[in-house]
């Protein structure tokens, strides 16, 4: 039997896959602690989201959330997108992921002179 949060997650993943302009994938958890659930590239914009059943997990951070929390720090202090995501709150993200796969792309598909497979970064 599936776990809430597992069924969540994947009807999360369907509307997330919905979104233009975006690519979403889920990290197999065995062995990467405090890795967000799922990552995301929205118009450029690199996303990391933490997936919980309801926003009481995120009020009551303690143990293996606040590895989590500080994964998301990094990401966010990197210059992407990180948040905890659950019922609570999921309108208004997938409005603001919305609003940013409407947004020009801010990469191109040049390839790189070294690399016939890269994806160069524009200003």
């Amino acid at each position: 039997m599936k776990k809430e949060e597992t069924k969540y997650k994947e009807k999360l993943l369907v509307k997330l896959r919905a979104l233009p302009n975006s690519y979403w994938f889920v990290i197999q958890q065995i062995g990467l602690r405090g890795s967000p659930d799922i990552l995301g590239l929205v118009s450029g914009f690199f996303v990391a989201l933490e997936v919980k059943k309801d926003g009481s997990e995120v009020e009551n951070i303690s143990g293996r959330e606040k590895l989590q929390e500080y994964v998301l720090g990094k990401v966010s202090d990197a210059g992407g997108l990180a948040t905890f995501i659950h019922p609570d709150n999921e309108r208004m993200l997938i409005n603001y992921l919305q609003h940013l796969s409407d947004q020009n792309p801010l990469y191109c598909t040049n390839k790189a002179p070294s690399d016939s497979h890269s994806t160069q970064v524009v200003g």
